[in-house]
């Protein structure tokens, strides 16, 4: 009750700051909306409100202080992502319903020997690669009925199961980070790269973003891992649970037609949104509602209106479209761009190691205040690149940071992915904080070190 509290105080404090300060360069508004999303943080951090509820209120604090009209406010809710959450819920439910789900479940745990963290290392190792190749949205439908599968073979309690937390909070991040790791991991990805030749009218090749980008994605990912199994210990495995819980997987069921039709539907799904990178027609929103009306089509019938709407976590579904509500005002208002302009002048006269750690953590302290990548990488690319000439290291190495830092935020995640294994029910926002202080320090420091290194193999 206390921490509640707490949040309920921090929340009401910056409401008020948001509407007495003036900050220079910053509109009223801006100012408003700013403080708005620290209060909607100190909210969901200390779990004062229902997610979504609090949610619900920032956007009533919105239209109420003027910072945005009801209209542009309710607006802003509506997004393609959601279209796409409830494509993803749906998915996860499908393939849970598959006979692949229990057998690579199987295989995560013999690669464990019995370990529980070994459970985490080879499940998040195993989503943080195979999201180099496909959106993190497919890696996180694919995985994370697995890790659901896994956690409930094992009879481990919803929020109160550490290696619960390890293994869907962890999943979201190292999916995340896997999708930085290669060109087509992340939509994103290929916006830098359209904004980087729009600015300097340069690129970066695909095989010398893979060499830099992805042992980088798995150094990140070991972090994570690492992180998270040390200060959420997940519970220890007696031999004789292990041996009873992998022989419910020795002999698995026969594949049926409608495992690979499941099958093949994910494949072409993930084939479409991989190609999505370069044509537009195949958006989120065009894949997913493709995909929702062909999983229900007649004489297909992988799932049923009914079964969709059970499947769909709701709350993490109006939770995302509130914080898209608030950021699409903190865009109209300008107080986006100024956090950029603000953020990125505090690393003039710095060494150029010193720099590139600078703007590693400016995209990341970035996120906390607007995760939604397609809003940031206009301002923050154009902006790192410009930087880059100006101070002569390669615009390349500004472009790959852009990508790393917009497609995988740690220390405070209010991201898609996250709230995606967040509507597992096995952790919630309040675990996040304190478990991405090491992956943000190894993406800090090794990135800055490596990626320049890297990158100039190729004379990039």
């Amino acid at each position: 009750m206390k921490q509640k509290v707490i949040g309920l105080v921090l929340a009401a404090l910056f409401i008020v700051l948001g509407m007495t300060l003036q900050i220079e360069g910053l509109s009223h508004e801006g100012t408003i909306t700013l403080f708005t999303m620290l209060a909607g943080v100190s909210l969901w951090i200390c779990g004062s409100l229902p997610f979504a509820i609090t949610g619900l209120l920032l956007m009533l604090v919105l239209i109420l202080t003027g910072a945005g009209t009801s209209k542009e406010v309710v607006a802003g809710f509506m997004s393609d992502s959601l279209i796409f959450l409830i494509f993803c819920f749906t998915f996860g439910t499908i393939l849970n319903k598959t006979s692949f789900a229990p057998r690579i479940a199987a295989m995560v745990l013999r690669f464990s020997k019995g370990k529980s963290k070994r459970i985490v290392l080879g499940y998040l190792m195993g989503a943080c690669t195979v999201s180099m190749f496909m959106h993190n949205m497919a890696a996180i439908a694919i995985f994370m009925p697995i890790g659901i599968t896994i956690l409930e073979a094992l009879g481990c309690e919803k929020v109160k199961s550490n290696l619960g937390k390890c293994m869907m909070f962890g999943l979201a991040i190292a999916a995340m980070t896997g999708g930085c790791g290669t060109p087509m991991g992340n939509p994103v990805n290929a916006l830098c790269l359209s904004l980087l030749a729009q600015t300097t009218g340069g690129t970066v090749p695909f095989i010398s973003w893979c060499v830099a980008g992805m042992p980088l994605a798995w150094v990140i990912t070991y972090g994570i891992y690492f992180s998270l199994t040390h200060i959420y210990k997940p519970e220890q495995l007696s031999a004789e649970q292990f041996d009873a819980i992998l022989a419910r997987y020795e002999n698995p069921a026969p594949i049926t037609r409608r495992d690979w039709l499941a099958l093949g539907t994910l494949i072409v799904c993930i084939a479409l949104l991989v190609a999505g990178s370069w044509i537009s027609m195949l958006s989120l929103l065009n894949v997913a509602l493709l995909g929702l009306v062909w999983m229900t089509f007649p004489g297909i019938g992988l799932i049923t209106w009914d079964e969709i709407v059970q499947s769909v976590n709701w709350e993490a579904f109006m939770m995302f479209g509130t914080v898209s509500s608030v950021v699409a005002v903190m865009i109209s208002t300008g107080a986006t761009a100024w956090l950029a302009t603000m953020l990125t002048g505090l690393v003039d006269g710095l060494p150029i190691i010193a720099v590139l750690m600078m703007l590693i953590l400016i995209g990341e302290l970035l996120q906390w205040f607007t995760p939604f990548a397609p809003a940031l990488a206009p301002m923050l690319v154009p902006t790192y690149a410009g930087l880059a000439v100006l101070m002569g290291f390669s615009p390349a190495v500004a472009t790959v940071i852009c990508a790393f830092v917009l497609g995988a935020a740690y220390i405070m995640p209010i991201s898609l992915p996250v709230i995606i294994t967040m509507g597992s029910g096995y952790f919630q926002p309040k675990h996040a904080p304190l478990a991405g202080i090491l992956p943000t320090a190894v993406m800090v420091v090794v990135g800055a070190i490596w990626l320049p290194f890297a990158l100039s193999l190729f004379g990039v």
